[in-house]
């Protein structure tokens, strides 16, 4: 009705316009696959279909999970052979039976972690002359912990108002190894009516990237191009990480790089760090009552920068 009266184009244009960027799309994808410099991000998406009458084929079941992709091309200088390192990696993984125990990286744990955390730090001593000609040694602190006090001091000018008068003499965190900024474009994939909530789900998703990629190994799959030696980029949160991990585990049987699932190396996304790490946090120092009553425990603190929300932050918060 609105094609006809002249408010609107027609159902077969539209059509026409999303096959033509569909089509488009898969084309950039292809390409930029074919380089062995892309890397691809997926996520799960819902979609409810409301059902007014059930019946017997259709109960009531209304909710499809589904999951969509896009992929982006890695830049700042990386290299196809940078990511040649399949088989190296390989050789020292976990789940591969064929490998020496001695050469498999043991697996880590959060003890690891902690270990990391304490251990010593070596005294920084910077030296300097006065107008005098003497020498004079004068500890420096390191950089770890200038990098944590410029984040304590930018939460307090940021979040207590008795403080705030002073965020304009903060300044900025000393730069290490900076990452050029830099506009990256990215490409969509076809959604996939996939459930990832599952292992087996996690490799029909990578097996699907890889068709819509032209990715593969050739001796299966004729034309593609081959990724047997090299290692793709996979970034997701940490219930992928896990899932990945078991099908991993269940595909180290076979023989074959692509088919044992060798090639995928997962990125956590850092959004999904720092809410690991706050609901950590949270966990350790704030939900036990016992460890609240101390003046210089993290509750009474944060009760101090957010003196109206002493019940909220004892009750679970949230990210």
């Amino acid at each position: 009705m609105l094609a006809h009266a002249g408010l609107s184009i027609s159902l077969t244009a539209i059509h026409n316009m999303i096959n033509s960027l569909s089509q488009k799309a898969h084309e950039n994808l292809k390409h930029m696959s074919k380089s062995l410099l892309a890397s691809f991000i997926y996520d799960n998406f819902d979609m409810d279909f409301k059902s007014w009458v059930p019946t017997v084929e259709k109960p009531g079941l209304t909710m499809t999970h589904a999951t969509s992709a896009f992929a982006f091309p890695l830049a700042h200088g990386v290299m196809p052979d940078d990511l040649k390192c399949s088989g190296e990696l390989w050789v020292s993984d976990p789940n591969n039976l064929q490998a020496e125990d001695r050469r498999k990286h043991p697996q880590q744990s959060w003890m690891h972690a902690m270990q990391a955390i304490h251990r010593p730090l070596t005294p920084v001593v910077s030296t300097s002359t006065t107008g005098t000609g003497a020498v004079h040694s004068v500890p420096v602190r390191d950089p770890i912990s200038k990098r944590l006090a410029w984040h304590f001091q930018n939460a307090l000018v940021t979040y207590s108002a008795p403080f705030n008068s002073m965020r304009t003499n903060l300044g900025t965190p000393d730069t290490v190894l900076q990452i050029p900024v830099m506009k990256t474009g990215q490409v969509p994939c076809q959604a996939m009516d996939i459930n990832q909530s599952t292992n087996n789900g996690q490799a029909q998703i990578l097996e699907n990237i890889l068709i819509q990629a032209n990715l593969g190994d050739p001796t299966d799959m004729p034309g593609v191009v081959d990724i047997r030696e090299h290692i793709i980029l996979i970034h997701r949160d940490l219930g992928t990480a896990e899932r990945l991990e078991g099908i991993q585990a269940s595909r180290a049987i076979e023989s074959k790089p692509v088919c044992c699932l060798q090639y995928p190396v997962f990125i956590m996304g850092l959004f999904h760090y720092q809410m690991a790490c706050a609901d950590a946090i949270w966990r350790m120092i704030v939900e036990p009552k016992a460890l609240r009553n101390g003046a210089n425990s993290l509750y009474q603190q944060a009760c101090l920068v957010r003196l109206h929300d002493s019940g909220w932050i004892g009750s679970k918060p949230g990210f």
